[in-house]
């Protein structure tokens, strides 16, 4: 099985199809996608959604806030403590990392029928609820 995951994975990479445009590391690449998907949010709360360790979470946002991604604002209720969203310039990156989710997505489903497509969704729900 582990095997076919990792047949799987290569067939939609995220460095390389997806988010090529932007120039963006794997892990980069989900921070755009958790600041897009939560709005605005700490920088411990994305590291901790991303699944980065502090240190590693700091250097990613940097790069990003770096290249005008994401901005950074003061929390107005808590002055020691920051809060992050996508920047113009980061949300364009978004549409194009979702438009490359969605073309690799079609070119996987394609030779599907909408019964196999559920089964391999149902298949992939279970595999989550495992790990």
């Amino acid at each position: 099985m582990i095997d076919k995951i990792l047949e799987f994975r290569e067939m939609c990479r995220l460095e390389g199809e997806i988010g090529k445009d932007c120039g963006l590391s794997s892990r980069e690449i989900r921070c755009i996608l958790t600041v897009a998907q939560q709005g605005v949010l700490s920088s411990k709360d994305l590291s901790r959604l991303v699944d980065l360790s502090p240190s590693r979470g700091s250097r990613v946002i940097g790069h990003l806030v770096d290249r005008g991604l994401i901005q950074v604002h003061q929390n107005d209720q808590d002055r020691r403590s920051v809060e992050l969203s996508l920047s113009e310039e980061g949300k364009k990156c978004h549409r194009k990392i979702e438009e490359d989710k969605a073309r690799c997505e079609a070119r996987l489903l394609a030779s599907l029928s909408e019964e196999e497509r559920e089964l391999v969704q149902n298949g992939l729900d279970l595999l989550m609820k495992a790990l």
